[in-house]
């Protein structure tokens, strides 16, 4: 029988990026093989408690939605193939950008990290690229806590092909939406982006 290492399911807006309003359950899965300063969900970093695969179809199917976001942690570090294949919905993928798996190609939409100086972590810029590049739909999402992550996100697009939508995300606790406007306007990214805030949090929603 198919277990998951599971942190929560629950229904909601999707708060970030491309899908920003839009319904969808959350599968949010256990264990992450990062640990980001500034990550708001770090109770889904360790691996504790399990679910069996027709336990989070059947606690799904009591939303009535279209799309179901797998979300973290960090998802790929489990097998979520017959998940997504069960659960007969469109999918919504969020990766932190570090770990490639051809699960990737059958997603409907993937949301993959560029990880910022600010979060102390490192981006594995050959995984990073794999993703993208077979990638269906989907975004690269950059969380900006200073003008010093600003300044990384740009000049890393010199080293990776990006053929997708850019998300400038400001730093909750560190950063304004104003002020990360003001840094694109002294210094503009030549890419298709977008600078979105975190509405979930703006609308006191999980």
């Amino acid at each position: 029988m198919q277990k998951y290492f599971l942190s929560e399911i629950f229904f909601s807006i999707n708060g970030e990026g491309l899908q920003i309003g839009k319904p969808m359950a959350f599968v949010r899965l256990s264990g992450c093989n990062l640990r980001c300063k500034w990550c708001d969900t770090k109770d889904s970093w360790i691996q504790k408690d399990q679910a069996t695969l027709e336990d989070i179809v059947k606690e799904v199917s009591k939303y009535n939605t279209e799309w179901v976001c797998i979300t973290g942690g960090e998802p790929l570090l489990q097998d979520i193939e017959p998940l997504i294949k069960k659960l007969q919905h469109k999918i919504s993928l969020e990766t932190n950008g570090t770990i490639y798996d051809d699960v990737i190609k059958k997603i409907d939409f993937v949301s993959v990290d560029i990880k910022t100086p600010s979060s102390g972590m490192k981006n594995d810029f050959k995984v990073l690229q794999k993703i993208l590049d077979v990638m269906k739909c989907g975004q690269l999402k950059a969380v900006i806590s200073d003008k010093n992550d600003y300044l990384f996100v740009k000049k890393s697009l010199n080293d990776i092909n990006l053929n997708f939508p850019l998300i400038l995300q400001p730093n909750f606790f560190k950063l304004s939406y104003k002020e990360l406007f003001s840094l694109y306007l002294e210094d503009p990214i030549d890419h298709d982006l977008r600078i979105l805030m975190q509405i979930h949090k703006r609308g006191d929603l999980k």
